[in-house]
C-alpha cells in the first residue's frame, strides 16, 4: 500500500505489508494524519500518515508508523470508518458483527451483534453518536454509539447491502443493494424511495453534495442521480407507524416513489 501525492504522482509513505491477507477497507481520519485499514486477515490496524519531517528531495519514501493491531472479528474484516470525532474505529466482518475500538487509548473492543449475515458496509453519522451497517442479510441497522446498541432496523429487502452512507445533515441515508436498486432513506420521516437504472448488483454509494447521490455497479456504469427530480417523480411513501425495536422498517416502494436517473457514464 501506498500514499502518493495527487499533485506530483510521486509516493510520500510506504505502508510495507498492511496486512497478512487481502486489504479489504480503508478510512482517513477527519483531520486526515491517521488511516484505518482493515484485511481479510481478522484485524483492523491504525496508521500514523503524519510525515516524521519533510523529506529530501532526493530521499526515498518513508515508512508510516502502525499502532498496536486491534482485534476482535472471527473472520475476514470487510469494512472500516472512523466515527465523525475520529475517537472510535467502526469495522464490519464476515462474522456478522460490529466492532468498536477507542483509537485514543483503551484497547478494548466493543462487539456488537444483531446482522445475520457479512457486515459488508459501515458508516458514521456526522455528528459521531451512530453507526449504520449493510449486511447480506438484506438489512441495515443504526446503533447508538454510546449504548452500544441497535436502535433501528431497516429492511432493504433486495438482497445483500454493500454500501451505506450517511447525507451530510446525517437525517438521510443511501444504501446499494443485491438487486441492483439504490434506496434513499429518509430517517427522519420513515420514507423510503427506490433509485433504479443499473443493471446488475450495486456496489457503492455516495452522496454528491446534501441530496444528490453517485451509484457505482458491477455493470460497471456510474450513475449520478437528479437530487432534484419532479414533485410529481418522487412522492414519499406513505407515512408509517414507526416498528417497535425488535422489528425492521420495511422500504415498501409505492407508485411515484422512484427518482430518475441523470444518464450514466461508462
Amino acid at each position: 500500500m501506498r500514499i502518493t501525492d495527487v499533485k506530483t504522482g510521486k509516493p510520500v509513505r510506504i505502508l510495507f505489508k498492511a496486512h497478512d491477507d487481502d486489504v479489504t477497507s480503508l478510512a482517513c481520519s477527519p483531520d486526515g494524519r491517521a488511516l484505518l485499514t482493515a484485511g481479510a486477515d481478522r484485524t483492523v490496524r491504525l496508521w500514523d500518515l503524519e510525515p516524521p519531517a519533510p523529506p529530501a528531495p532526493t530521499a526515498p519514501p518513508a515508512p508510516a508508523v502502525v499502532y498496536p493491531t486491534f482485534t476482535g472479528h472471527a473472520d475476514a474484516v470487510r469494512s472500516v470508518a472512523f466515527s465523525a470525532d475520529g475517537r472510535r474505529a467502526i469495522s464490519g466482518g464476515g462474522d456478522g458483527t460490529l466492532c468498536l475500538w477507542d483509537v485514543a487509548g483503551d484497547p478494548e473492543v466493543s462487539v456488537l451483534r444483531g446482522h445475520g449475515g457479512f457486515v459488508n458496509a459501515v458508516a458514521s453519522s456526522p455528528d459521531g453518536r451512530t453507526a449504520l451497517t449493510g449486511s447480506d442479510d438484506s438489512t441495515l441497522k443504526l446503533w447508538d454509539l454510546e449504548t452500544r446498541r441497535d436502535i433501528r432496523t431497516l429492511d432493504a429487502g433486495g438482497g445483500a447491502v454493500y454500501g451505506v452512507a450517511f447525507a451530510p445533515d446525517g437525517r438521510a441515508a443511501l444504501s446499494a443493494s443485491n438487486d441492483g436498486v439504490v434506496r434513499h432513506w429518509d430517517l427522519q420521516n420513515q420514507n423510503c424511495r427506490l433509485l433504479s437504472g443499473h443493471a446488475g448488483p450495486v456496489l457503492c454509494v455516495a452522496y454528491r453534495g446534501a441530496t444528490g447521490a453517485v451509484s457505482g455497479g458491477a455493470d460497471g456504469t456510474l450513475h449520478v442521480w437528479d437530487p432534484d427530480p419532479p414533485a410529481s417523480r418522487c412522492a414519499p411513501s406513505p407515512a408509517r407507524t414507526p416498528p417497535p425495536p425488535s422489528g425492521p422498517w420495511p422500504c415498501r416502494p409505492t407508485a411515484g416513489s422512484r427518482w430518475p436517473a441523470a444518464p450514466t457514464a461508462r
